[in-house]
């Protein structure tokens, strides 16, 4: 058994299990620090008047801000091994707005070893599930890491 396999073995063991929920107030600096540090020209995302007359009828958090929220899960950290972030994928159910606390909880969802050209690699996906304070889910983040075998 390879060190790649004894993590797979170790995190495929515990897949679906959650841990410590973390929760966090959403506040319209929150939103616009987010929005301008991602190089976002779109207003609506903090200046009030013109987001008030928007669709929406307020400021709303950019697509992203899900992801400054950290819920930590056990395929966080040093693994043993070189790891490469394998990307993110959102999922928006409902928007988040100034006043939200979202609450989100963290699971392995997925471990899978993939042949490559490069040799072997280990799929780790973090999923993790937001609600806001009245317990309406307003989206997931599901975060992969790729660990590579040495060779």
């Amino acid at each position: 058994m390879t060190q790649l396999d004894d993590i797979a073995g170790r995190f495929a063991a515990n897949a679906g299990g959650e841990v410590v929920p973390v929760s966090r107030a959403v506040s319209a600096a929150d939103i616009e620090r987010l929005a301008r540090a991602i190089g976002s020209t779109n207003a609506r995302y903090w200046d009030r008047e013109l987001a008030r007359r928007s669709p929406w009828g307020g400021i709303l958090a950019p697509p992203t801000f899900l992801a400054t929220i950290r819920a930590p899960a056990p395929i966080d950290g040093n693994l043993g091994l070189p790891a490469l972030n394998g990307g993110n994928r959102f999922t928006y159910l409902r928007p988040v707005r100034p006043g939200d606390i979202l609450t989100g909880a963290a699971a392995v969802s997925d471990v899978r070893i993939k042949e490559g050209s490069a040799g072997r690699m280990l799929f780790l996906v973090k999923k993790t599930t937001f609600v806001n304070q009245h317990n309406e889910r307003v989206g997931t983040v599901e975060h992969t890491r790729i660990i590579r075998e040495s060779r």
